[in-house]
């Protein structure tokens, strides 16, 4: 629903045969046309997801790489009439040299092509890191090629992406951080990594903490079924975080994709709203490409948004604060010399807090619970339930408690200023 400022987004890894690109080509053609009519706007495929991640050796082959341009060519004319962005892995051979990239297509255009930049020590054998901006000739289009890319759409101001490959992520320096200063909202990561015990754990954290750090949204898709199983497992395991929230997950070997609907405005009003992301495209080649609006959105919000669901959660929420408020408090009463603190205390959820406040205060300065003063006011609105969950709460507390009659205060401010006033009928 891109004139609201949402996008729709999948992450997804459709089962492949090792080598087989003519095969993996169509199997990519098919998930893309069926999340295009689903209403996906952008899809991401795995690291090497033409030819397979695991091909070894083969990759320093000539007929797997021409085979490899076939599967893109294949890709790109089919879906040329879907109205959606495509980011599939492939590699890429470049004046003799072979780099392991991210091919972005939309609409029958190659818009353009990201080499990996941090390379593990195994692909090292077959592929070197990628830097710089050039342009290269593919499927016979001239394709702007380089490590600085941004693609922005034309018809939503909001939709700028990037993308990086696998262990790019892993870097201390990770290649998204500069794509985020540059203005990107949306980074798109292809991976091939190995299944691990306690990796998909840290592969969400490691999501989740670059989303919020970047103040964008990340998608994550990664190698699964069909992958050679020689050495290790691929997992399938895709991921979609906004803002350091997780918005779609999969289950690990289901085969499923993640989709999710990304709030783009909601992301570039935070980071207008931050001192942190002065923009920086020095270096940055910007390639438009354009998207059809759609109407379709699926994302649900909460009722009550500021208050986790998880009992646990919540709890731990509402201690933080209770904590937070009683450390301000504490700080006053130290800083004053105060004696007594006088509170008013009508039964209702305000007075109920800041009672608490006062009493959790006074406990952590080893303070009696009697040097807090509670006055119930009852007037005219005070009806006897409200006044009895004062008292009781006053005693139940410990603190003193004080009744002023509110009703006289009211009638002799009034008589005083010579106005009249209407007592509600009994």
């Amino acid at each position: 629903m891109m004139k609201y400022g949402f996008v729709r987004a999948a992450a997804a890894a459709p089962g492949l045969r090792v080598a087989d690109c003519g095969y993996n080509a169509q199997q990519i053609i098919e998930e893309a046309t069926r999340l295009a009519q689903d209403g996906v706007q952008i899809a991401l495929f795995p690291e090497l997801s033409i030819t397979g991640s695991t091909c070894g050796d083969l990759y320093l082959q000539q007929p797997l790489l021409q085979g490899a341009l076939q599967g893109l060519e294949d890709v790109l004319k089919a879906t040329s009439q879907l109205n959606i962005l495509l980011a599939v892995g492939m590699p890429v051979s470049v004046s003799c040299k072979l780099y392991d990239c991210a091919v972005l297509l939309c609409g029958g255009r190659i818009l353009g092509v990201v080499p990996k930049q941090h390379m593990e020590a195994d692909r090292l054998r077959h592929f070197v890191p990628g830097c710089g901006n050039h342009t290269i000739v593919l499927c016979g289009q001239e394709v702007p090629f380089g490590t600085r890319l941004l693609f922005a759409c034309s018809n939503m101001p909001e939709l700028v992406l990037a993308a990086e490959v696998d262990t790019d992520l892993w870097a201390p320096a990770a290649p998204s951080l500069n794509h985020a200063k540059a203005g990107a909202p949306l980074i798109l990561h292809c991976a091939a990594g190995a299944e691990l015990v306690g990796k998909a754990d840290y592969r969400r954290t490691l999501v989740e903490g670059q989303s919020a750090r970047l103040m964008c949204g990340y998608l994550l898709a990664n190698a699964g079924e069909g992958e050679s199983t020689t050495d290790f497992v691929f997992s399938g395991h895709h991921l979609i975080a906004e803002n350091g929230k997780l918005l779609a997950e999969t289950k690990l070997f289901s085969g499923q994709a993640a989709v999710a609907d990304i709030d783009l405005q909601r992301l570039c009003a935070e980071r207008r709203g931050s001192n942190l992301f002065a923009a920086n495209q020095a270096g940055y080649q910007v390639v438009s490409f354009e998207l059809k609006d759609t109407d379709t959105v699926t994302r649900t919000f909460p009722q009550m948004p500021f208050i986790p669901e998880d009992k646990a959660e919540r709890e731990q929420r509402c201690a933080s604060i209770l904590e937070m408020q009683a450390a301000g408090l504490r700080k006053r009463i130290s800083h004053t010399n105060c004696g007594k603190l006088v509170i008013g205390v009508s039964g209702g959820l305000d007075s109920t807090l800041a009672l608490l406040v006062a009493v959790k205060a006074l406990d952590s300065l080893g303070r009696p619970h009697s040097d807090l003063l509670a006055v119930t006011m009852p007037c005219f609105g005070t009806t006897a339930r409200t006044k009895g969950n004062a008292e009781r709460l006053c005693e139940a507390l410990g603190a003193e408690g004080v009744a002023c009659v509110g009703r006289k205060i009211v009638l002799y401010r009034e008589s005083k200023e010579k106005k009249t006033i209407e007592l509600p009928k009994k």
